[in-house]
């Protein structure tokens, strides 16, 4: 299932307080930084096996 809004504003916040970038995101998941960075601001989405892998990377560092 897709994450909510609300799951992905808590990875946004977890990312930033971690201060992983979304070039480091982007690289390790194989898509552009503008893909990412408007996933995390929450305007435009991303494949279901990429929000899993982008949520693993962010909450595993």
């Amino acid at each position: 299932m897709k994450m909510s809004n609300d799951e992905i504003d808590q990875l946004r916040f977890k990312a930033m307080k971690k201060a992983i970038t979304a070039t480091s995101i982007a690289n390790e998941l194989g898509v552009s930084p503008a893909a990412v960075s408007q996933f995390l601001r929450l305007k435009s989405g991303l494949s279901y096996e990429n929000e899993q892998k982008l949520k693993k990377i962010i909450e595993d560092k």
